[in-house]
């Protein structure tokens, strides 16, 4: 995420807080600098609020819970398409970012020409709240497995 950002929008990048420690931001530091914008903020991000709103380009973020040193504190990924609701209200959204394991529909696996992990394009699949916010993610299959609940937010890039 970070190496794709300070590449293509080198000052939306350094407007991401990091730790002192850090030469990159980690996930809860994109979450949490997403969550504290508001849709009307300006001056390079501001915060989408319905997940039926973001575009391709969007950043989503979510953190853990718990926030250790060296260790993993969330998931960052781009959105790659608009997202599509099923029957069920059921979210998909197709995402590119690094990941261990494949998505749904993903281009990383085992078959000719696909690595198991790294960088690549999958779908996630949301549950938002009543009034559309997302709040749980599959984010492998299979369908059947539990959704996980965690803080979500998505910022966008805007003019600076």
């Amino acid at each position: 995420m970070g190496f794709v950002l300070d590449n293509v929008a080198p000052v939306h990048y350094r407007l991401t807080p990091k730790e002192t420690n850090q030469r990159r931001p980690r996930a809860f530091k994109y979450y949490g600098y997403f969550a504290s914008l508001t849709p009307e903020s300006t001056g390079g991000w501001h915060r989408i609020d319905f997940l039926r709103d973001a575009l391709r380009g969007d950043v989503i973020a979510w953190r853990f819970p718990t926030i250790e040193r060296d260790e993993n504190t969330g998931h960052v990924l781009f959105v790659a398409a608009p997202p599509a609701i099923d029957a069920s209200g059921i979210y998909s959204i197709r995402v590119y970012d690094s990941a261990a394991e494949p998505h749904f529909d993903d281009t990383r696996g085992s078959g000719a020409g696909q690595f198991p992990t790294g960088v690549g394009s999958g779908v996630i699949k949301f549950i938002v709240d009543g009034a559309g916010r997302p709040i749980a993610f599959l984010f492998a299959p299979p369908a059947s497995a539990e959704f996980t609940f965690l803080q979500i937010a998505i910022g966008r890039a805007g003019p600076l």
